[in-house]
């Protein structure tokens, strides 16, 4: 499957040999982000445009593509009404549950470790199930816009702060993210000659019986190494499985970083219009997708469009458009030290 056609052509055979079986669900945090790089906008909340210029990604041509094919899958009965019905806020709705227990085609979620967690319930039912993540769509891109996804404070009540930046400076050193991301050296795993983990059975067990969360937690701890923590992941991964999607992918990732720290923040004007925007996106892309017809189709969508009008996008836009040029200069000019 390297393209959309293709893509609805296997849904179609699904549909006609598995009538019982959806053939495809989505997670209700991660919606179709994966879908978002295969059409070639990536995940960064805005877009570059051929004047230099940034829109809201919504406002983007592709998007509308996106939603154009989405909604041909509602009509043809390869998305389930009741999925868009999951709350944003839930990690794993009942319907998405449907792919860990047989009864979907596909899933549309966050990678990572969450698909060997799925092959491992998946082997419990049929041992001859096999879960893969798809290899980038032709022309994917993987363009991000990242600052870190978490942070820790100390707070103004702290009864020994000296010893709690002491901890959080152990918490960044290699030893201590080792420690928290991978194990004990020995006992979870020993280094190989590249300097990487490869893990014992007892760890490789864990994630067969679907246990390793549970059991080792390698996540949510006060200091975190994008790095470190990649490095384990990948380690746990079946690689035959694996490497030419993750080597793809890795091709086409871009992070801009400038466009994160270019968002309004605090009591700025803009940074009530871009939740207020951001906040309403699930809604209008349910009812654009869940649309009956073609005709609805482009009515909800223009309504859609319109009423991020209506919410001031256009305001927005120009204040990112100013700002992403003005802090972009200073990576660049960090970049050129």
């Amino acid at each position: 499957i390297t393209n959309f056609d293709e893509l609805m052509d296997v849904f179609a055979m699904v549909k006609e040999r598995y009538p019982d079986m959806a053939p495809m669900t989505f997670s209700s945090s991660h919606r179709f982000n994966v879908m978002l790089c295969w059409i070639g906008l990536g995940i960064a909340p805005f877009v570059e445009q051929a004047d230099g210029s940034y829109v809201y990604y919504i406002r983007d041509e592709r998007y509308k593509e996106l939603m154009r094919i989405l909604n041909r899958m509602y009509q043809k009965g390869y998305l389930l009404a009741e999925n868009f019905a999951a709350e944003p806020s839930q990690l794993s709705s009942p319907v998405t549950s449907l792919y860990n227990s047989g009864k979907a085609f596909s899933v549309s979620t966050c990678t990572q470790t969450s698909n060997v967690n799925a092959q491992a319930k998946l082997a419990r039912i049929n041992p001859s199930y096999l879960s893969v993540e798809l290899e980038p769509f032709e022309g994917s891109s993987f363009t991000t816009a990242d600052l870190g996804w978490s942070g820790t404070f100390i707070t103004t009540t702290n009864s020994n702060p000296g010893m709690s930046i002491e901890l959080m400076r152990w918490m960044f050193t290699p030893e201590a993210q080792k420690l928290t991301q991978w194990g004990r050296e020995g006992m979870e795993y020993n280094l190989n000659a590249q300097g990487l983990p490869e893990f014992t059975a007892g760890v490789l067990d864990s994630i067969a019986d679907d246990t390793y969360t549970k059991t080792y937690n390698p996540w949510f701890y006060l200091g975190g190494s994008a790095i470190h923590e990649a490095e384990g992941r990948c380690m746990l991964l079946p690689w035959d499985l694996y490497e030419k999607p993750y080597t793809a992918i890795r091709k086409s990732y871009r992070n801009q970083e400038w466009v994160a720290a270019a968002l309004p923040m605090g009591d700025e004007a803009e940074n009530e219009i871009y939740k207020r925007i951001s906040n309403s996106v699930s809604s209008y892309e349910s009812k654009v997708v869940l649309s009956a017809t073609d005709d609805d189709f482009e009515t909800a969508f223009s309504e859609y469009m319109n009423d991020m009008v209506l919410m001031d996008v256009e305001r927005l836009e120009r204040y990112m458009t100013e700002e992403i040029a003005v802090v972009k200069k200073r990576y660049d000019a960090i970049a050129g030290m």
